[in-house]
């Protein structure tokens, strides 16, 4: 599984990613940016525009598809001029949740952390306030823009996805009170 997503990050190729957690009925579109052997970040493509970055653990893949469909739509959006803004400015480091979440909290910018176990079933939206050994600290907003006074503690054992520089955080930012 690895050495397909390292062939994918070579060749910038659109693919479906299809996870465990939770079981998805279709897979979900990603340019692969790099991997490690237990993160991936993809550049999450909606329909034909990106919508920003996922990171999701490897070990939750099922399967990775790359047909000729998706080669048809990387054409599409080659042509569209929007493969060539496949990529993102900074690196991160997949080595580790932890390592992801101090770069991510160095950018500044609001994430969502979703824990997608049933019995977790958790779903942050918010700034990261501190990275520690084992967990990583959110300020979380609510759905109509309210902070919580104090941040919520995430264990790195509980999370699956992070997701930033989507549509869903910036325009939700934006509106925070």
């Amino acid at each position: 599984m690895l050495d397909k997503l390292k062939k994918l990050k070579a060749s910038k190729e659109l693919a479906n990613v299809y996870r465990k957690v939770p079981e998805e009925a279709g897979g979900v579109s990603y340019y692969i940016l790099d991997c490690s052997k237990e993160l991936i970040l993809g550049h999450y493509v909606d329909e034909f525009h990106l919508n920003g970055y996922a990171i999701f653990r490897l070990k939750d893949i099922k399967k990775i598809r790359c047909s000729k469909n998706d080669r048809y739509r990387n054409k599409i959006l080659k042509k569209e001029g929007i493969w060539q803004k496949v990529g993102i400015d900074y690196s991160i480091d997949l080595s580790s949740w932890k390592t992801v979440l101090k770069i991510l909290k160095k950018q500044g910018k609001n994430i969502q952390i979703l824990g997608e176990e049933p019995e977790v079933d958790e779903f942050v939206i918010g700034k990261i306030t501190k990275v520690n050994e084992k967990s990583v600290k959110v300020l979380y907003f609510d759905a109509t823009g309210k902070w919580e006074k104090e941040p919520r503690v995430i264990p790195y054992s509980e999370i699956t996805l992070i997701l930033f520089e989507d549509e869903y955080v910036n325009i939700y930012s934006k509106y925070t009170r």
